[in-house]
């Protein structure tokens, strides 16, 4: 079964591959978020 061989080889990968994205795209939130909270932090100190 050639295509068993396949998906076998080329799973692990993707699967790497798509984890990988999703961890730097949380991140890139994450900072985003951390950003945010604190510009509005600084807003409200300066009230």
């Amino acid at each position: 079964m050639e295509w068993e061989y396949l998906v076998h080889a080329v799973y692990p990968g993707a699967m790497q591959t798509l984890r990988k994205l999703l961890h730097d795209r949380y991140i890139e939130a994450a900072n985003t978020i951390d950003f945010s909270l604190d510009c509005i932090c600084k807003e409200f100190s300066n009230l």
